[in-house]
């Protein structure tokens, strides 16, 4: 059989008009779901992305997570605000110049984070001290009471 521990599926990612940082996660009680949408939720606050979730349990079956719910895998969304929704979705403006490049970056982040936790298949409580700023410059000064590569790796992208 196939050995596929979980999906997260980014779908409609870098939309959102009201800068609210609001995204949904769509999960359901079907394989390793709730435990990827906790996984989510602990990496959006341990390293302060900044998103607002909207957890949807049972999730919607409207995209290419659905498939995997179906053979009884772990599954789950990540998509914008579907009370904030894209008005050039699927139309031939539907083009980068319409993205919010800040809020795509925390969604990819958000799914980056959780996948390298994920596959590197650690269950550490990282701890480290605030940083004033968010920026690039800011990260050196970072410290961390854990030394895993995991955590050299979420702090240098985050």
């Amino acid at each position: 059989g196939d050995s596929i521990l979980g999906v997260i599926n980014l779908d409609m990612i870098a939309y959102d008009g009201n800068n609210d940082g609001k995204y949904e996660i769509h999960t359901r009680s079907v394989g390793s779901s709730l435990q990827l949408k906790d996984e989510v939720l602990d990496i959006n606050a341990t390293y302060n992305i900044g998103l607002n979730t909207i957890i949807k349990n049972p999730g919607s079956t409207y995209s290419d997570h659905a498939s995997f719910w179906n053979k009884g895998y772990g599954a789950i969304l990540l998509i914008e605000d579907n009370n904030d929704f894209h008005p050039y979705y699927h139309t031939v403006n539907d083009k980068i110049q319409h993205f919010n490049v800040p809020y795509f970056h925390k969604l990819s982040k958000l799914a980056i984070g959780t996948l390298t936790k994920l596959a590197l298949n650690l269950n550490l409580k990282i701890e480290h001290n605030q940083i004033a700023s968010t920026s690039t410059a800011s990260l050196s000064g970072l410290s961390s009471s854990c030394s895993s590569t995991f955590s050299s790796f979420l702090a240098s992208v985050f």
